[in-house]
């Protein structure tokens, strides 16, 4: 019972865990029959009863302890609270993550399935958020072997349901370089947005042919649209 107990607890393993407790149960199943039958032939009549009671009961208890476990890897449970806590600060430690808002986990066939939504400044590049990302999967996967899968989803902001949904960044690119446009004359050379709940930031780089006035009434156009907060403007010149 104990060797095979002591690899099911290793592997976190619940069917090696069932096993182990079937052989417990078979020992202490034919130790309780002994007794009864010591016990009848010692002018206790009642003895193999009770031991047929006890075996009962045994078995009872490790069916349930059985079934109890099995439910448990069906509706795919999350870790215990310990894992939990050290999976998300592990993940709040690494550098760059702001906050971390959702952490999921479930656990399948004595593995750890993870899920978590972090968040991280909103201006940085799509390639330092997957570098942050990368890193805090790195941390967790190192300190928990059980651990068969983290996905980190990278925020601007708490996306959580509560939270109002961004903005179209589609049509607010179409709008900046229509109104950008409009106003110079030329098209921006290259265009970048910071997309946020409360407002955008437009950042356009022009060209050279662009004088400081065509510059200031572009930047006064872009302003005039809905959610944009802010515009900055970079000229080669």
């Amino acid at each position: 019972f104990r060797a095979t107990m002591r690899v099911a607890n290793r592997h976190d393993h619940a069917l090696l865990r069932a096993n182990a407790v079937h052989h417990r149960t078979d020992a202490l199943s034919s130790i309780a029959v002994f007794i009864g039958l010591l016990a009848s032939m010692y002018g206790f009549s009642s003895g193999d009863l009770v031991a047929a009671l006890v075996v009962g009961l045994l078995l009872l208890r490790a069916g349930l302890r059985i079934m109890w476990e099995a439910g448990l890897e069906l509706s795919e449970a999350g870790v215990d609270s310990e894992t939990y806590t050290v999976m998300r600060e592990l993940i709040l430690e690494t550098g760059g993550v702001e906050d971390l808002h959702l952490l999921k986990t479930k656990t399948v066939g004595g593995r750890i399935f993870a899920e978590a939504h972090v968040q991280v400044h909103p201006k940085l590049s799509v390639t330092q958020g997957h570098e942050i990302a990368h890193r805090a999967v790195d941390r967790v996967m190192e300190a928990l072997p059980l651990l068969q899968d983290l996905t980190v989803h990278v925020d601007p902001e708490d996306d959580q349901e509560d939270a109002p949904a961004l903005p179209n960044g589609y049509e607010i690119e179409a709008a900046v370089r229509s109104a950008w446009k409009d106003a110079t004359g030329t098209n921006p050379i290259e265009l970048t947005l910071h997309l946020l709940v409360q407002g955008t930031t437009a950042v356009l780089v022009c060209s050279s042919e662009v004088n400081d006035e065509a510059i200031a009434s572009g930047r006064d156009a872009v302003m005039r649209l809905d959610h944009v907060e802010d515009v900055q403007v970079l000229s080669p010149r």
